[in-house]
C-alpha cells in the first residue's frame, strides 16, 4: 500500500504529521553522525511526495505518481553516483548527496556537486524539500 492509496484528508493527516517533527530533533538526530536516520526519514518523504522506490513491486503496481527514487547505498565504492538518484516521470532527473550537518563531502563527490546543477548537497529534511521543490517547478539553480 502506498501513501496515494489513502484517502486525501487521511493523506494529508499524515504528511502533516511527519512534517511536524521538529526541526531542533531532527538536527540532534542528524548531528550526532545519524547519517541513516536521515537516509530514512528522507526515503520516508520523498516516499510521501510521490517518489518510489524502484522494486519489482512496485514497477508491477503502477507508474508512480511523481517519479522514481534510487537510493545508492554504499556509495563509497561507486563514486558515479550521490546517495539519491530522482527520476521524474518526465524524464528529468536530480542527484542529492545526504550529508549531516557536521559530514564532509569526499572529493569526488564536491566535484560532481560543483559540476552543474542536477547535483545537490542536503544536510537535513528542510534542505532536501528545497531542492526537490526547486527541482519540480524546474528553478534549481547550480549550487555554488
Amino acid at each position: 500500500m502506498h501513501l496515494y492509496d489513502l484517502s486525501p484528508t487521511v493523506r494529508r493527516r499524515i504528511v502533516a504529521e511527519f512534517d511536524a517533527e521538529s526541526a531542533a530533533r531532527q538536527a540532534e538526530r542528524y548531528e550526532q553522525g545519524r547519517e541513516s536516520a536521515f537516509q530514512r526519514d528522507a526515503e520516508k518523504w520523498l516516499e510521501f511526495r510521490g517518489y518510489w522506490r524502484r522494486t519489482a513491486g512496485n514497477i508491477d503496481a503502477a507508474p508512480p505518481p511523481s517519479g522514481w527514487q534510487f537510493h545508492v547505498r554504499n556509495a563509497q565504492g561507486n563514486p558515479l553516483l550521490l546517495d539519491l538518484v530522482l527520476l521524474g516521470n518526465d524524464g528529468r532527473y536530480v542527484e542529492i548527496e545526504l550529508k549531516t550537518a557536521t559530514g564532509r563531502l569526499a572529493r569526488h563527490q564536491s566535484r560532481l556537486v560543483e559540476s552543474g546543477k542536477n547535483a545537490h548537497v542536503a544536510r537535513s529534511l528542510d534542505d532536501l524539500r528545497h531542492i526537490v521543490g526547486q527541482w519540480e517547478y524546474g528553478k534549481l539553480e547550480a549550487t555554488e
